[in-house]
Protein backbone atom coordinates (compact mmCIF):
# COMPACT_ATOMS: atom_id res chain seq x y z
CA UNK A 1 0.00 0.00 0.00
CA UNK A 2 1.18 3.07 -1.21
CA UNK A 3 2.35 5.90 1.76
CA UNK A 4 -0.84 8.99 1.89
CA UNK A 5 0.20 11.94 0.14
CA UNK A 6 1.49 14.98 2.56
CA UNK A 7 -0.69 18.15 2.32
CA UNK A 8 2.16 19.98 0.67
CA UNK A 9 2.28 17.46 -2.40
CA UNK A 10 -1.38 17.49 -2.37
CA UNK A 11 -1.32 20.73 -3.04
CA UNK A 12 1.82 20.85 -5.25
CA UNK A 13 0.47 18.89 -7.32
CA UNK A 14 -2.65 20.61 -7.19
CA UNK A 15 -1.10 23.19 -8.78
CA UNK A 16 0.66 21.48 -11.36
CA UNK A 17 -2.71 20.43 -12.38
CA UNK A 18 -4.04 23.79 -12.90
CA UNK A 19 -0.99 24.85 -14.61
CA UNK A 20 -2.40 25.03 -18.11
CA UNK A 21 -5.51 26.94 -16.67
CA UNK A 22 -2.72 29.45 -14.93
CA UNK A 23 -1.11 30.06 -18.40
CA UNK A 24 -3.66 30.22 -20.23
CA UNK A 25 -5.03 33.06 -18.24
CA UNK A 26 -1.77 35.16 -18.04
CA UNK A 27 -1.26 34.74 -22.30
CA UNK A 28 -4.54 36.46 -22.01
CA UNK A 29 -3.64 39.24 -20.36
CA UNK A 30 -0.65 39.70 -21.47
CA UNK A 31 -2.45 40.20 -25.17
CA UNK A 32 -5.22 42.46 -23.57
CA UNK A 33 -1.62 44.59 -21.96
CA UNK A 34 -0.44 44.82 -25.61
CA UNK A 35 -3.61 46.02 -27.20
CA UNK A 36 -3.57 48.27 -24.77
CA UNK A 37 -0.02 49.92 -25.05
CA UNK A 38 -0.80 49.60 -28.91
CA UNK A 39 -3.45 51.85 -28.54
CA UNK A 40 -1.80 54.29 -26.25
CA UNK A 41 1.35 54.11 -28.67
CA UNK A 42 -0.92 55.39 -31.80
CA UNK A 43 -2.39 58.02 -29.42
CA UNK A 44 0.76 59.40 -28.00
CA UNK A 45 2.16 62.59 -29.46
CA UNK A 46 5.31 62.60 -31.57
CA UNK A 47 8.51 62.91 -29.48
CA UNK A 48 11.04 65.26 -31.93
CA UNK A 49 14.43 65.59 -31.12
CA UNK A 50 17.08 67.28 -32.55
CA UNK A 51 20.22 65.30 -34.73
CA UNK A 52 22.98 65.87 -32.00
CA UNK A 53 19.97 64.17 -29.57
CA UNK A 54 19.95 61.30 -32.20
CA UNK A 55 23.73 61.02 -31.73
CA UNK A 56 23.77 61.48 -27.84
CA UNK A 57 21.49 58.77 -27.73
CA UNK A 58 23.31 56.26 -29.70
CA UNK A 59 20.68 55.99 -32.50
CA UNK A 60 22.92 57.60 -35.36
CA UNK A 61 26.76 56.71 -34.42
CA UNK A 62 27.36 60.46 -35.70
CA UNK A 63 26.19 63.54 -36.52
CA UNK A 64 27.23 63.01 -40.22
CA UNK A 65 25.71 60.21 -40.41
CA UNK A 66 22.09 61.05 -39.01
CA UNK A 67 22.25 64.06 -41.19
CA UNK A 68 22.55 61.57 -44.08
CA UNK A 69 19.78 59.58 -42.44
CA UNK A 70 17.22 62.21 -42.03
CA UNK A 71 17.58 63.48 -45.37
CA UNK A 72 17.49 60.41 -47.01
CA UNK A 73 14.22 58.67 -45.05
CA UNK A 74 16.41 56.74 -43.03
CA UNK A 75 15.24 58.20 -40.25
CA UNK A 76 11.54 59.62 -39.73
CA UNK A 77 12.66 63.21 -39.56
CA UNK A 78 11.40 66.35 -40.77
CA UNK A 79 13.48 69.72 -41.66
CA UNK A 80 11.99 72.80 -39.95
CA UNK A 81 14.15 75.20 -41.23
CA UNK A 82 17.71 74.72 -40.81
CA UNK A 83 17.09 71.89 -38.16
CA UNK A 84 16.75 68.12 -38.50
CA UNK A 85 13.71 66.85 -36.24
CA UNK A 86 13.39 63.27 -35.49
CA UNK A 87 10.15 61.38 -34.21
CA UNK A 88 11.76 59.48 -31.63
CA UNK A 89 8.04 57.98 -31.39
CA UNK A 90 8.24 56.46 -34.98
CA UNK A 91 11.58 54.35 -33.40
CA UNK A 92 9.58 52.51 -31.14
CA UNK A 93 9.93 48.59 -31.40
CA UNK A 94 6.99 47.06 -32.88
CA UNK A 95 7.41 43.09 -31.78
CA UNK A 96 5.37 42.19 -28.45
CA UNK A 97 8.56 41.01 -27.19
CA UNK A 98 10.42 43.75 -27.72
CA UNK A 99 8.08 46.28 -26.02
CA UNK A 100 7.71 43.54 -22.72
CA UNK A 101 11.68 43.86 -22.68
CA UNK A 102 11.35 47.72 -22.87
CA UNK A 103 8.52 47.50 -19.75
CA UNK A 104 10.33 45.63 -17.75
CA UNK A 105 13.68 47.49 -17.90
CA UNK A 106 11.50 50.56 -16.85
CA UNK A 107 9.60 48.89 -14.10
CA UNK A 108 13.64 48.28 -13.04
CA UNK A 109 13.34 44.46 -13.20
Amino acid sequence: MPPEPTDAARIAFGALADLPATLARFESQQREILARLDVLAQASPPVLVDLAEVVRRGIAPSLATARRWASGGVLPARRVGKRWLVDLSALKPTTPDEIARLAREAAGQ
